[in-house]
């Protein structure tokens, strides 16, 4: 299809389901309205009311401002996407009085905001994919959200502007305005789903293209050095790493247990009390000033408010609610100095002499905490802090991709600080990145060649983002998508492989369905009538084959093999008159070369073919003579009508529908491989070795369902993922080297296996579920983080 039309079909589809779903969704909202009215009281009850009764009376009203107001945005959205590009229908309808970046009044602008975050926060990952797909269609290989048509700005504007038409009062505009967002947010990721489907049908996939310009300058903390002197100055010197896990480390910064080096974390028992108190600060309790000898005594209490504090962090109720505008305005002392500890992190390097990794924000929990200017950025710092304690010590993790997720502390506590969602929200770009970079560096670790690859990759991907001073979460976004787009590039050799491998099997399933479909064919028209062994096995096996090859190059010369059966049939059987035996000889001569063309194809050799042709030579011999008993044969046009209807079948298509057995798909798929030039294993769609009480075993110990559990297995399946499998009982390491677009399909790279492993996401699953494959991780390494810092805080309380 061409691009100007698929822009215009999509744009049809955006437009058509958001119509259709207006009186539904302004339904849901008055019911809303209604309920939330009937569970208020007093002025917000009022509100409640009174925006229900304006969407009633202006029910009519409102769907025009709805539906004339999203055509006129995204007319003006297409005219204003990618200077490189203007389809040509983006002229059709001009709106010149309505712009996309009208400020309008403060208060219309901070609901603009909300609105477009939510739907932005709900649909994430759908939307990321749709931003992918719309550049490609504009011929760009940046991504930008603001240059997507179809983006959550437009839902939003939509909304506000519909909504401030009414000129109704500013707190029933407000309850109005809310309540809307939230009935629509179900259709606004509905609606991103049926586009990022329909573009998926037509071609547009959701990957970006590699384009990355590598930069000159080399990568730090790719081999060791000195670090810097801000870090070295605030680690004793002989300081080493300990011996304690991170679990353990987080456990004893939270209950106060020095069990690592005084200098890597909090140097002295005062630090952790200073600490402890002003957490206790950030949950509105007193912090007096404590005696060191008695901070013992204060740590069950101070750790059950810990883990309050962490849980409300991590819930969002604590940090998230109602403090956006106070995030988004951090203390111009706090930014200077996250600006000035950012540079020396940016420059951290692997210690030499083995020690532990510093972690600088706890190094440095003083200076941001006199500047920190308020309860809710000190609960930032506090949290980050303690999450690093953790990352850092991760012995999972090789230690030179330590390194690299130390240098992003300063940046994980400034984007947490602007976006506090980061702590909630599992899809929050940075979050990924970290549990991307980890994972990747994870799978690669025993190859030397790839392990420097992602090293300096990792390097390349978070030097721009250490480098920006503009709190640019986007940027975030941006970085994210390239080392995707580099960890498939790296790749890249895997996914040409299993999509030949693919295309072989596809060859194969219709090859053997052709094959299946002719066999059964030839004995359902030879049914009731009797034979000989060697007629059934040459007819019902041997000819098969041949009409199956003969079809990949020919399909009317496939055809004529599959016509000629009911022709040899009819030839070996007796003649009792002159006519038929006049009309057998006829046929001789074409039947004996045709036979011997197909079985040459079928792969008969010559001692075959020479037996075959003795056999015929007799049996049209015995034909042509006059029985001495008369014998009804059935004549050939009699023959070749009861072989018809089973005929016609056989080209017609869908014979591959059913399922076909690996053992007898199996020497087709060897030969397709063989011709498609790939080495590759393939495993069933199901486990054959299912062992039911096994699963049932596996299921009755996990206390999440089965689709839950499936789910989480999709999730976390990506190229370069590591596996841990259970080889003939013996654990072998794992990496996806592929996974389809869809998920469906995936390549496996085994340790010691001397081909690759083609495999369905069921059977993944299935393994998964007996527990014969996990995770090399248990949970990504962001979430592994704040489980274990719940853990301890729980341990300490």
């Amino acid at each position: 299809m061409d691009r100007n039309d698929l822009l215009a079909t999509t744009k049809g589809l955006f437009l058509r389901a958001f119509s259709q779903g207006v009186d539904e969704w302004l339904h849901r909202c008055a019911v809303q309205l209604s309920d939330r009215a009937a569970q208020s009281s007093g002025e917000a009850q009022r509100v409640m009311l009174d925006a229900g009764k304006a969407l009633r009376n202006a029910d009519r009203a409102l769907k025009q401002h709805l539906s004339g107001g999203m055509v006129r945005l995204i007319d003006r959205g297409f005219e204003t996407a990618y200077n490189a590009f203007r389809p040509s229908f983006a002229s059709a309808a001009k709106a010149p009085s309505l712009s996309l970046i009208d400020t309008g009044a403060v208060e219309s602008e901070l609901r603009l905001d909300w609105l477009a975050t939510r739907f932005r926060n709900a649909s994430e990952v759908a939307l990321r994919d749709l931003n992918i797909r719309i550049a490609q269609l504009f011929s760009q290989q940046q991504i930008h959200e603001r240059e997507n048509p179809f983006r959550p700005y437009m839902f939003a504007r939509c909304i506000v502007s519909a909504v401030d038409l009414l000129e109704l009062p500013g707190d029933v505009t407000a309850a109005l305005t809310e309540a809307l967002g939230v009935t629509i947010t179900d259709q606004v990721v509905e609606i991103y789903a049926q586009l990022n489907e329909a573009l998926a049908q037509r071609g547009v996939d959701a990957e970006l293209r590699l384009t990355i310009k590598k930069q000159a300058e080399p990568v730090p903390a790719a081999s060791p050095g000195p670090a810097p002197a801000s870090v070295a100055a605030a680690t004793p010197a002989g300081a080493t790493a300990g011996p304690a896990s991170p679990d353990q480390a987080v456990a004893a910064l939270l209950s106060g247990q020095e069990a690592l080096s005084p200098g890597a974390l909090l140097a002295t028992q005062s630090r952790l009390e200073s600490l402890l108190q002003q957490v206790l600060a950030a949950q509105g309790q007193a912090t007096g000033s404590l005696p060191v000898a008695q901070a013992a005594g204060t740590v069950p209490v101070a750790g059950r408010a810990i883990q309050q504090t962490l849980q409300a962090v991590f819930s969002g109720e604590g940090v998230a609610a109602g403090s956006t505008l106070a995030f988004r305005n951090p203390a111009a002392q706090l930014e200077k100095l996250l600006d000035s500890l950012g540079a020396g992190a940016a420059d951290l390097a692997l210690p030499e002499d083995g020690s532990a990794l510093p972690n600088l924000i706890m190094q440095h929990h003083a200076e941001l905490s006199a500047v920190a200017g308020g309860d809710a950025r000190q609960m930032v710092i506090d949290v980050v802090g303690l999450l690093f304690a953790y990352v850092l010590r991760d012995e999972l993790l090789p230690r030179t991709v330590r390194v690299q997720l130390a240098r992003m502390q300063f940046l994980v506590l400034r984007i947490g600080l602007i976006e506090p969602d980061l702590f909630t929200r599992k899809t929050h770009p940075l979050r990924l990145l970290i549990n991307r970079i980890a994972e990747v560096a994870l799978a690669v670790d025993n190859d030397m060649v790839r392990s420097t690859h992602v090293l300096a990759e990792v390097g390349r991907t978070l030097n721009p983002l250490l480098a920006d001073r503009g709190d640019n979460p986007p940027l975030i976004t941006v970085m994210l998508d390239r080392f995707e787009a580099w960890v498939r590039s790296l790749f890249s050799d895997d996914a040409v492989l299993a999509q030949r491998a693919l295309q072989a099997r596809h060859a194969a399933t219709q090859r053997v369905a052709v094959h299946l479909a002719a066999s059964d064919a030839i004995r359902q028209g030879m049914a009731g009538l009797r034979f000989m062994p060697y007629v059934e096995s040459l007819l019902q096996e041997a000819w098969p084959r041949a009409i199956e090859k003969a079809s990949r190059r020919d399909h009317q010369l496939a055809e004529s093999w599959l016509h000629m059966v009911p022709e040899l049939i009819w030839s070996i059987a007796p003649k009792s008159d002159a006519a038929e035996r006049k009309l057998l000889l006829t046929l001789i001569p074409r039947l004996l070369p045709m036979l011997k063309a197909g079985l040459v194809q079928a792969g008969w050799n010559a001692a075959q073919l020479d037996e075959m042709q003795r056999w015929l030579v007799d049996a049209h011999k015995v034909a042509l003579r006059s029985p001495e008993d008369p014998v009804q044969v059935p004549s050939l046009d009699m023959l070749r009508a009861r072989f018809a209807p089973h005929f016609e079948r056989v080209f017609a298509g869908g014979a591959g529908q059913a399922a076909i057995a690996p053992a007898v798909l199996q020497p087709f798929l060897d030969e397709a491989l063989r011709e498609h030039g790939v080495e590759v294993d393939f495993v069933a769609q199901a486990v054959a070795d299912i062992r039911i009480g096994q699963v049932i075993a596996a299921a009755s110990a996990q206390q999440a369902p089965l689709v839950e559990r499936t789910a989480a297995v999709l999730e976390r399946v990506a190229c370069g993922v590591a596996l841990a499998l259970a080889v003939n009982g013996t654990p072998a390491h794992a990496i996806l080297g592929w996974v389809s677009a869809d998920k469906r399909m995936l390549l496996l790279h085994i340790a010691g296996a001397r081909k690759p492993v083609l495999m369905s996401m069921e059977t993944l699953v299935q393994l998964h579920e007996q527990g014969q494959a996990r995770f090399a991780e248990p949970s990504p390494l962001f979430e592994r983080a704040i489980a274990s810092l719940l853990g301890a805080a729980e341990q300490a309380s």
